[in-house]
Formats: structure tokens, C-alpha cells, sequence
């Protein structure tokens, strides 16, 4: 199963699955409830599976599930009721059934065996995570993902496991405010836009995404192209390069903090009052 070591990924980009809490997501649910085959129709299989990796299997991965524990979980497991809204009343609550694992396990109406259904949950699961080995984050998940990074990042400046200086904590505040109205984690960066909020030169903040990405803050998904007009893409790493074990908090016991030529003089930038504005938030799942 994956974890949280980044292995070589073929886009450049180590995805953490234990990032989002081990629970399963509301999308889920709304995909285990719908049927795949009409009634009366050929049962094909080959749907079904299609169905499983892409809109469950992904996404639970994604949450550090694996086909055994789906197995384990899916017979007890009720998805949660579907609440609609009629005129300006009440939303009414509509229970949900678990029809995806009734189709999983039964053909017709005979129940198989599980050396019949299983094979094809662990086919499924497998895919999806080779598909999250190499970077693949499931469109619907992003939003989540993204936020869960910038809860991760945000609460490590405040820990003081992160050292900034205030124009890379000023494109930090930029990618995680892009990533948060786009609902993706990659994030174009032009460095006209990017320099424009902190009030510097295009080229200022060029270096700072460059800096960034070789500290292991951001990764670089494509350079760009400058004759084609075309800016580069950057994500969110998951990986706090401050940590209790990373290479910036060594460096902040071995010089500390030294800057501006006075002992222990506070960052300009640094505090998240400042250049990164955000809500603080409790201990994200996974730090």
C-alpha cells in the first residue's frame, strides 16, 4: 500500500494518502447508491469494474483504503441518507442503499462466492493505486486534497518547522489562494501575476518559485514556455521540509534565525498574521 515516502512518479509528483481522513466521502456514498445497470438489461461486468476504479476505488485510496478493508467494510456499510430540498420547506432525508456492493456480489439474483467478486475488487484497486503512484489526484478529491495541504503548510509556518523569507511567503499565500478558488491542486504562476499582490519585480518572484521548488516547498509540474507564452505550473508538496527531522529545522537549531545582521530578529512576512493570511486551524489529520 502506498504511503507517505514519495516514490518516483512519472508526472513529478508524490501524492500522500494519508493526508485526508480515513472515512468515506460523501461522493462515495452518492456512487455506492446509484445502480449501474438498468433494470432488465445485461449485467456486463466489465461496467461494473469500470465504475469501481474510477468513482470508488480512486477516491478511497486517496483516504488509505485497501481492497480487504473494502471488502471488510462494504457488507455492513449503509451510505448516508440524500437530503432534497422542496420549495422553501425542510430538507427531507431519503435513505440510500449500498447498491454497488448488492451488484459486486450478486448476479442476478444469485449471491457469488467471494472468489467470484473478489478478484475483480482487487483488479480494481490495484489500478488505482498505480494511478495514485504517479501522481493522479481524482478531480472530485481536489478540493479536499488542496485544503488539506494548505492546512498542513499553514500549521507547519506557525510551528516555526518552515523558514521563510517574506516574498516566499507571500507566493506561498498565492498558491494556496489560487488552489482554493480553482478547486486544483496544480496551479498556474505567471510571474507578472504572482509579483503583482507583493509588490516586487516579476523577476523577484521567479527566483522565489525557483527557491521554492528546490527546498522542496513546491513542485515544478511544467517550466512553461516563454516564447510560447505559457507560465509554469506549480503544486504543493506534502512533505513539511521543516519537520522534527528536515533539513530547515536543523538549520534553525545550528544558526538561529540569525537574520538581518540581529540575533533572533523576527522574519518580516513570517507570522501568519502577515503574509499568510489564514484562519488557524486545529492540527490537520496526517501532520
Amino acid at each position: 500500500m502506498l504511503g507517505e515516502k514519495p516514490s518516483p512518479a512519472k508526472s513529478g509528483r508524490a501524492i500522500s494518502t494519508t493526508l485526508l481522513p480515513h472515512l468515506i466521502p460523501p461522493h462515495v456514498d452518492a456512487a455506492l447508491s446509484r445502480p449501474t445497470f438498468e433494470e432488465g438489461c445485461e449485467q456486463d461486468r466489465r461496467r461494473l469494474w469500470n465504475r469501481l476504479r474510477y468513482e470508488v476505488a480512486a477516491s478511497l485510496v486517496l483516504r488509505g483504503y485497501t481492497a480487504e478493508e473494502f471488502c471488510w467494510v462494504m457488507p455492513g456499510h449503509t451510505p448516508a441518507p440524500e437530503y432534497v430540498r422542496f420549495s422553501c420547506k425542510e430538507p427531507r432525508a431519503f435513505p440510500r442503499h449500498n447498491v454497488m456492493w448488492e451488484e459486486i456480489t450478486h448476479r442476478g439474483v444469485r449471491e457469488l462466492p467471494a472468489s467470484r467478486y473478489e478478484p475483480m475488487v482487487l483488479k480494481a484497486f490495484k489500478y488505482a493505486e498505480e494511478r495514485i503512484g504517479e501522481g493522479m489526484i481524482p478531480d472530485v478529491d481536489q478540493p479536499a486534497y488542496g485544503e488539506a495541504l494548505i492546512r498542513r503548510w499553514t500549521w507547519g509556518v506557525e510551528r516555526g518547522w518552515v523558514v521563510l523569507s517574506a516574498v516566499e511567503a507571500g507566493v506561498l499565500a498565492y498558491v494556496c489562494d489560487q488552489m482554493r478558488s480553482r478547486g486544483f491542486v496544480d496551479v498556474t504562476c505567471p510571474a507578472r501575476e504572482v509579483a503583482k499582490p507583493l509588490g516586487v519585480d516579476r523577476m523577484v518572484a521567479w527566483r522565489a518559485l525557483k527557491k521554492l521548488a528546490r527546498d522542496g516547498v513546491l513542485i515544478c509540474r511544467s517550466s512553461g514556455d516563454a516564447k510560447g507564452r505559457m507560465a509554469a505550473v506549480y503544486c504543493l508538496s506534502f512533505q513539511l521540509p521543516g519537520g522534527p527531522d528536515g533539513p530547515q529545522s536543523a538549520w534553525r537549531r545550528n544558526h538561529e534565525i540569525h537574520f538581518h545582521g540581529t540575533a533572533r530578529e523576527p522574519i518580516p512576512g513570517v507570522s501568519p498574521g502577515q503574509a499568510l493570511v489564514f484562519r488557524r486551524p486545529e492540527e490537520p489529520h496526517g501532520v
